[in-house]
């Protein structure tokens, strides 16, 4: 007799302790997550009270490379210089 009385106890000990493990790792994970969202959201403040980098103005259309060609007239002189053999 006791050794049947003996394994539902066995049972409900190895439940019991599974669901104590679980809860504990998902108690872990949960704290993990509000760390996380935590150090995202001192980033994201960090980034917003940073002042915001200066960048140099695009250059003018006057200053453009090639002397201020168009692309057309670019297109026209490479074709020529292909046509004379200049280029291959």
């Amino acid at each position: 007799m006791v050794f049947r009385r003996r394994r539902p106890l066995l049972r409900g000990a190895l439940v019991a302790g599974a669901g104590y493990y679980a809860g504990s790792k998902y108690q872990q994970y949960q704290q993990g997550q509000e760390e996380e969202e935590a150090r995202i959201s001192n980033l994201e403040y960090q980034q917003r009270a940073a002042a915001p980098p200066s960048y140099a103005p695009p250059p003018s259309a006057a200053t453009a490379p090639g002397g201020g060609q168009t692309t057309v007239q670019q297109l026209t002189e490479l074709k020529q210089l292909l046509d004379q053999g200049a280029l291959t």
